[in-house]
């Protein structure tokens, strides 16, 4: 099988990872939070947010703050959780409080992309790293899109 290629010709990587911390509302929080009040808690710029309401299609039905990472050629997902882990610690404490007083569910998103199916996208964390997203109680989303 050829290797995938872009408009220039150029091999793609088998493996392209990308995600983002993310910071929603709860079932039952407060839906039209503001994000530059969760930003001034947490103490940490947002790579983009959104207000309830906001223009968009669809229409947002609530408030969201994230902070991204880009795309990029990765086949080790605990690469990408591990950074941005590094990046929200130091900011523990302003994360709890902005979850607390919003009612904002805390998750960090990871999309895997994998190319020419390499085998099976599988996921392993290990217990290091399990016990840091347990200390910020965080959800951790994996999705794992394959194209042949």
């Amino acid at each position: 099988m050829a290797p995938l290629t872009d408009d220039d010709d150029e091999p793609l990587p088998l493996c392209v990872q990308g995600g983002h911390l993310r910071l929603e509302p709860a079932v039952d929080g407060d839906q039209d939070f503001d994000p530059a009040e969760v930003t001034r808690l947490i103490g940490l710029e947002p790579t983009w947010t959104r207000h309830r309401l906001d223009d968009g299609v669809p229409p947002y039905t609530a408030s969201g703050w994230w902070i991204d990472l880009p795309r990029r050629a990765e086949f080790n997902t605990e690469v990408l959780v591990r950074e941005i882990l590094d990046i929200i610690e130091p900011h523990a404490s302003g994360l709890a409080q902005a979850r607390r007083r919003f009612g904002l569910s805390a998750g960090i998103y990871i999309c895997v992309e994998v190319y020419q199916m390499l085998g099976s996208p599988r996921l392993q964390l290990p217990a290091t790293t399990l016990r840091r997203l347990a200390a910020l109680d965080v959800w951790l989303d994996c999705e794992q899109d394959l194209f042949y």
